[in-house]
């Protein structure tokens, strides 16, 4: 038979097998871009590689004869480096306060594959939104937010963020992520006459943000309604900030979900969180939402257009049992399934692909240096192109 790869069992990823054994060569930058899910191909640069086929019967992915060759001396040549490359040197910069750089999310994932070292002289930075400091390295930046900032590549050669456009620079990984295991929240959920007697209270918003005037606002209109609990630092109103924010949120019917902005793909903890306490998201923010779960589950705001229609439909829960638990018990994702972005695998192969690459291609070809170098052509095509003017005139 021809150059094999071999498939995933059920038809994972495709990019798994490929950086788990030779990391993210030159060979597959172009076919790493794709999306491979349940044994489906959604899409392939044809220039790249001329055939790909997908032999679901053997479950085996395999090259043209016209690229047999070419494809084995790369992929020989590129494992041979992978293989060498048991090291990466990382740091982290301008995260949020009380981030560790040596024990944090990404150490503890990516430590299961690599030799992580955290050092001042890195290879490779994370920085998020807190801060400049980043802007003193020199080397390979990945931009990392769960805020409402979206990348900016001049600044950074690749990011994990909320956007919902995915290459090979962006990858979207949901802030929501870091803060559970999602399967917990598949049903079965816990039966409904249980969560009902923890239902002591109605509703309750946990907040430190002053700024985010939406939430501010329907937080008075519906406390003309009933009382809602404010258990952060402000708008307190149960005398001082809460210690424990989850066993807060359990004891209430409704929890105040708002983003601190509506923005596609920006979602959050906000919304996971009352999920993981059995209590019922009142939820406004990202309008795609549906992407991450399902919006028959909570309260969603675009549902219903307005502060007064999402306060009325809320009072019709609240005084029927019967109408609370035909939404309690919906799924909260969409056919009981976890959503693709909560999958801890795609981080790894995209930082895998990352850290495999040479680290000039990484930037040169891909990174911040490439968009550097496109906006310095556009500047000096537009410079001819005014002085071509000045002179014909």
């Amino acid at each position: 038979m021809q150059f094999i790869l071999s498939w995933v069992e059920d038809g994972k990823e495709f990019v798994s097998p490929l950086i788990r054994n030779i990391g993210y060569s030159s060979l597959f930058q172009e076919v790493v871009e794709c999306v491979f899910e349940k044994s489906r191909i959604y899409g392939i640069r044809r220039n790249s590689i001329e055939t790909l086929i997908f032999a679901n019967s053997q479950r085996l992915l395999y090259f043209s004869d016209q690229k047999e060759n070419e494809v084995r001396r790369k992929w020989e040549s590129d494992a041979g480096a992978f293989q060498q490359m048991k090291t990466i040197k990382i740091d982290f910069c301008d995260f949020w306060q009380g981030f560790d750089r040596h024990q944090n999310y990404f150490t503890q994932l990516l430590s299961r594959y690599f030799d992580v070292v955290v050092c001042d002289d890195p290879d490779f930075l994370f920085f998020s939104t807190s801060g400049i400091r980043h802007k003193s390295y020199n080397c390979i930046k990945i931009y990392y937010t769960g805020e409402s900032f979206p990348p900016n590549y001049i600044d950074c050669d690749y990011s994990v963020s909320f956007e919902l456009i995915e290459n090979h620079r962006n990858l979207r990984y949901p802030l929501y992520i870091l803060y559970g295991d999602m399967h917990s929240l598949l049903s079965p959920k816990k039966p409904y006459a249980e969560v009902r007697k923890q239902h002591t209270k109605f509703c309750n918003m946990v907040v430190s943000n002053a700024r985010a005037t939406k939430r501010i606002d329907f937080f008075h209109k519906l406390s003309q309604y009933k009382q809602v609990d404010s258990g952060g630092r402000y708008l307190n109103n149960i005398g001082g900030p809460i210690e424990n924010k989850m066993e807060f949120i359990s004891q209430y019917k409704f929890s105040i979900a708002f983003e601190n902005k509506s923005q596609d793909g920006y979602t959050t903890e906000k919304l996971v969180e009352p999920m993981f306490c059995g209590s019922m998201p009142i939820y406004w923010g990202n309008k795609k939402v549906a992407f991450d779960f399902n919006p028959a589950s909570f309260i969603n705001w675009d549902d219903y257009g307005s502060d007064e229609a999402v306060i009325e439909r809320i009072i019709q829960l609240d005084q029927n049992d019967d109408l609370y638990e035909e939404v309690y018990n919906q799924p909260y994702f969409i056919g009981n399934e976890v959503n693709r972005y909560c999958n801890e695998e795609r981080l790894v192969d995209f930082l895998s692909g990352i850290f495999s690459s040479r680290i000039r291609n990484a930037r040169y070809y891909y990174g911040r240096t490439a968009t550097i170098e496109y906006y310095k052509a556009r500047v000096f095509a537009g410079g001819v192109k005014n002085k071509i003017l000045s002179i014909l005139r």
